[in-house]
Order: C-alpha cells, then structure tokens, then sequence
C-alpha cells in the first residue's frame, strides 16, 4: 500500500539514525495538508491490504448545489490557508462542511480563528475549486479519496489535533494497520544498514506488523521490499502528488505496493 496526503500524515520524518544508516520511529498516525509552493512533507498512514498508498494532494469552478459533505471536505482541502483545525471551527457552527460554500463572510467569521482576511479567502476560492476535475483525476490513477467522515478513515488520526481533510489512497486501509512501525532513514545507507533495515522490516511484516515508510531511495526502498518479502503489510506515504510518483527509480516497487495492498 503506498500512501500520501498533503501536509504529513503521520508526524514529522523522523532525523534520529543509528551509525548504520537506519532509523526507527513509532507510528503516530497524523498527516498534514501540503500547501501551493510548499515543499510537503511525507508521514505515514497505514496501508490496506497488504500495502497501501496514501497521498494527500492539493490542487486548484465548480457547482456545490449536489455536493456531498464528503466532496466538501476534498474541495476544502485543496483550498490555500484553510486547514483541518479552521474547518472543524467551522463545522462547530455551522453544522457541515457543505455549509461553509454558501454561508456569507460575516458567518464564516463566528467561527473561532476565522477573521475578517480568513473568511475573504474563503469566500474568494470556494466556488473555483476543480473538484470534479481532481475527482477525475483521482479516478483515472485508481486513488481512492477518504476523508473523516468515512469509515475507512484511520482512527489513530482522528485523534489528533489536525486530522487530515482527505487522504488519497491506493490499496485498502485495515483496522490492523494501528499496529505499526515506521522505518526509515538516509537516501545513502551502508551496505549493512541496507541488510539490516530489510531484516527487521522481514521480520516485522512475519509478525504482522505493518512497516510504515516514505518510498525514497535507502532505508526507505529497503523497509519496503523487506516487508514485501514476508508477504506482510507496508505502508508508503508520499510527499510527491498522486499522479507523480517520486523518485522514478521506486515507481515500480510503488505498484507493487499498491497491487499487494
């Protein structure tokens, strides 16, 4: 499974490696939104069926007449300067996502956070979000979009202070996922600290454990197929958009992910 939303899902990327190139981090499911010019970061959300991916994109109208409340929440989370924190204000008064495409500037503002500049670029960017063009887009490169309000949805994110507005997936997310360990580390890695972060994420995915990483060259490529090897479940979660796998040398192990997920 190979994963991505926009600002990180899981936490930051972990910077504590051991002398052999290889750094383990305990799961914290949190990913973030990223945002036009920003340079995303990558954390990790647990795969579906044996591997998943999960991306989190944000691209820039549209009619929200028939919107659901779940295409609300993918329109809202490719909007500049509003984030998970902002939109849940807004629901809090509001009562639904869908409602802050129609509701006046004056509205947006009883919300906690929400001032006057706030709600004017809401208000500016709201009816010009491509949404359907990014549900297309999504459709054509077999990317599920999930969100909140679906089930689907990992739980360890809901409770965090930001919970992501959409994440896109490949693969299918499990319940079991909850358990897992996320393994990376430098892009230059030793032979040794190759073998050693296959072995470990061998063994883990043995033990049905879910290896969570970010798809890079290094650690990251050798936590993967380790997990792979055990026929057990990874997770990659990508910085890069989902229709543009980076780097081009791991787009192949990023289908396999994604096929055995």
């Amino acid at each position: 499974m190979s994963l991505r939303q926009g600002s990180i899902p899981f936490g930051g990327r972990a910077d504590h490696f051991n002398g052999n190139g290889t750094c383990i981090r305990s799961p914290l499911l949190a990913m973030c939104r990223p945002k036009t010019g920003d340079s995303p970061n990558s954390g990790f959300a647990c795969g579906a069926a044996r591997c998943v991916l999960v991306t989190s994109a944000l691209y820039f109208g549209m009619d929200t007449t028939n919107m659901t409340e779940q295409e609300a929440y993918i329109a809202l989370n490719m909007m500049e300067r509003i984030g998970p924190v902002g939109v849940r204000s807004l629901v809090s008064v509001l009562g639904s996502a869908h409602a802050i495409f129609t509701a006046s500037s004056r509205d947006l503002q009883q919300a906690d956070g929400i001032g006057p500049e706030l709600a004017a670029a809401i208000v500016s960017q709201r009816d010009s979000v491509p949404l359907e063009e990014e549900l297309a887009r999504a459709d054509a490169t077999g990317t599920r979009i999930i969100t909140p309000l679906d089930e689907e949805y990992p739980e360890g994110l809901r409770q965090i202070h930001d919970p992501p507005l959409a994440l896109y997936v490949r693969g299918r997310l499990r319940p079991a996922d909850r358990h897992a360990v996320a393994v990376v580390g430098t892009r230059r890695a030793t032979h040794y600290g190759m073998d050693a972060a296959r072995k470990l994420s061998y063994q883990l995915g043995k033990a049905g454990v879910c290896v969570m990483s970010g798809l890079a060259l290094g650690i990251d490529t050798a936590a993967h197929e380790g997990a792979l090897r055990a026929k057990g479940r990874t997770a990659a979660v990508i910085g890069s958009g989902f229709d543009h796998l980076y780097p081009d040398e791991n787009v192949v192990l990023a289908e396999r992910i994604a096929e055995h997920g």
